[in-house]
């Protein structure tokens, strides 16, 4: 790899965004690396708009499915083999509020792969003893906590404080930063009373819309434990930009039925 594609790699996957790396491995020009951002967009044209279209789809592609791939293209001068690897930042979670939730919660992103950072303004809560898996617990105010917390487009945001102003001032701190996923819990009267109490202190409409709130999908979870199920599996669901939230059995049986059993 040239130094100049393995830098931009590197600080991509720094900032916190997917990159893919496509390589000609056969055929002229075999060698070349281009690095392409999330999106597909190439850092530099190969001078042929058919081969940059071609090497575009197949990043986009292989992101998609977190798996490299090779792909042949043909063209005037020969036929190339390229090979395209997809590079994701570390998946992070940041835990605004360590209560009776944030335990289970934490256990279950750091199952599933994420560095997960517990925020809780009172020591004896955010304490190393109850986040054993935590790889950061601080014990700070939220607002200047989360101010000096890194956040980037691989990162979640969960906000399950005690109370309205603890959510606000999370809200302020995490609103125009580019986390993927920011939810906050809460009833759906106290979800539309911080909605109406922000607003009116001047956060911006578009900031309050990509919130989830209230938190996690609806499996009719009751235990801190099922409630952090729930929270994880909107968050998963909202990385993966698919899925459904329904029963994988229902939509099998109706895939079933619209085929006439088959």
């Amino acid at each position: 790899m040239t130094t100049d594609a393995l830098q931009s790699l590197v600080a991509r996957v720094d900032r916190g965004e997917a990159a893919v790396l496509a390589t000609i491995v056969a055929g002229a020009g075999a060698g070349r690396r281009i690095v392409t951002d999330g999106e597909g967009r190439l850092e530099a044209t190969t001078g042929d708009g058919v081969l940059d279209a071609a090497i575009s789809s197949a990043a986009v592609e292989s992101l998609r499915r977190r798996k490299p791939a090779t792909f042949t293209h043909h063209s005037p001068g020969g036929d190339l083999e390229i090979f395209v690897e997809p590079y994701e930042a570390p998946l992070e979670l940041i835990v605004c509020g360590a209560g009776h939730i944030a335990i289970p919660l934490c256990r279950a992103a750091a199952f599933a792969g994420y560095r997960v950072t517990v925020i809780d303004d009172r020591a004896d809560y955010a304490s190393r003893k109850r986040f054993p898996d935590a790889a950061e617990v601080l014990a700070d105010d939220f607002e200047p906590a989360l101010l000096r917390t890194r956040v980037t487009a691989s990162t979640a945001i969960v906000l399950i404080t005690r109370g309205h102003r603890y959510d606000w001032d999370c809200v302020r701190a995490v609103g125009g930063r580019p986390a993927f996923y920011i939810g906050m819990i809460g009833s759906r009267r106290r979800v539309q009373a911080a909605r109406l109490g922000l607003e009116a202190e001047g956060v911006p409409r578009d900031v309050l819309d990509r919130m989830y709130a209230p938190i996690g999908l609806d499996i009719g979870a009751q235990t801190p434990e099922e409630i952090a199920i729930a929270i994880m599996a909107e968050i998963i669901m909202v990385r993966s930009g698919g899925g459904t939230a329904r029963p994988i059995s229902e939509i099998a049986r109706r895939a079933r039925e619209e085929h006439g059993g088959a």
